[in-house]
């Protein structure tokens, strides 16, 4: 390609002594002019183009920025708020067995998850023990207890299948986590192991989200969770039988930098008459059931509801013998 110095400085050979050049000479600057003429034509548009991805990708990287930097600020929001939340169900937890006359004695909570709720029942003087089936909640879970000089035992156990070597005065079991089970034998065997290793007159204190929450709230919508230094993105599908088929995307914070990961499950919601016909065949006896966070009965658009059942007679001298 000619430079611009080339293109200054040529000089043609005279055609006669006379003036004028030769054509050929003339001719053949004229195509090298061209030819460099769409050279830098050509690499004038790839340098456009450059300039528009680049400008594309600041744009991209300062929408990131902007979107990492509300997530982080979401994430601290919402941490106090399930902080908060934990420490108004224990605060509930403590309010409803008392308001049923009940001494909580020794209390289990199924499917601790991390402990915070265990970790504050604690704190107000219940003696609870904490159950979970994920090693890395437990892992926390004791290493929170630990930090906080809290002496709490966790068992790594199933819900349908829990074994205890002594009985249990009273079971709460939060979060939503009955949900989880999306077949219904599963939440069946659950109560029914809980009733096995239940006091007479002993509480089985629970909340599960709605049928109404499942079909109207969740349904196929999309949501942003955060928790922790965690960023998700939460897509709903709907399926059968109530369930609900959630996809998650993360983005997590490691030493600074964000790694995206993906996680997907299913939770079913359960009618208030299959869960009290499973409470029945358990030996529990309904007592009552509240709307969130309230003393009042559930209304018909209520997302989540908890129930207070009553172990009607103790079964766990019949358990006992026939492990003996």
């Amino acid at each position: 390609m000619l430079t611009i110095d080339e293109i200054k400085n040529i000089s043609f050979r005279k055609a006669t002594l006379n003036g004028g050049y030769r054509a050929e000479d003339v001719d053949s600057f004229i195509d090298e002019v061209i030819v460099s003429f769409e050279q830098l034509k050509k690499e004038k548009t790839n340098l456009v183009h450059k300039i528009d991805v680049l400008a594309t990708r600041v744009e991209q990287y300062r929408a990131d920025e902007e979107t990492v930097r509300n997530a982080l600020l979401a994430s601290q929001k919402v941490a106090d708020a399930c902080i908060r939340e934990a420490k108004e169900k224990a605060a509930k937890i403590v309010r409803d067995a008392e308001s049923f006359g009940h001494d909580m004695g020794i209390t289990l909570d199924l499917a601790c998850g991390t402990g915070t709720l265990t970790r504050l029942l604690k704190k107000r003087g219940v003696d609870v023990f904490g159950i979970d089936y994920s090693m890395e909640m437990l892992s926390e879970a004791m290493q929170s207890a630990s930090e906080e000089g809290l002496d709490i035992l966790f068992l790594r156990q199933k819900m349908q299948s829990i074994d205890l070597y002594g009985t249990i005065n009273t079971c709460v079991c939060t979060l939503d986590s009955i949900n989880h089970l999306t077949k219904i034998e599963d939440v069946a065997k659950t109560f029914d192991r809980v009733g096995l290793f239940m006091d007479d007159d002993g509480l089985f204190i629970f909340d599960v989200n709605t049928v109404y929450k499942h079909k109207n709230v969740l349904a196929d919508n999309t949501f942003v969770y955060e928790n922790d230094s965690v960023f998700c993105v939460w897509q709903n599908t709907p399926e059968d039988d109530n369930k609900v088929k959630i996809d998650l995307d993360f983005f997590e914070e490691e030493n600074g930098v964000y790694y995206r990961s993906s996680e997907s499950f299913s939770e079913r919601a359960y009618t208030d008459d299959e869960i009290r016909k499973m409470l029945t065949d358990a030996g529990f006896e309904v007592e009552a059931v509240y709307g969130d966070l309230t003393l009042e009965s559930p209304k018909a658009d209520e997302q989540r509801v908890i129930y207070v059942a009553r172990m009607k007679k103790s079964r766990n001298k019949e358990f006992n013998e026939s492990k003996g």
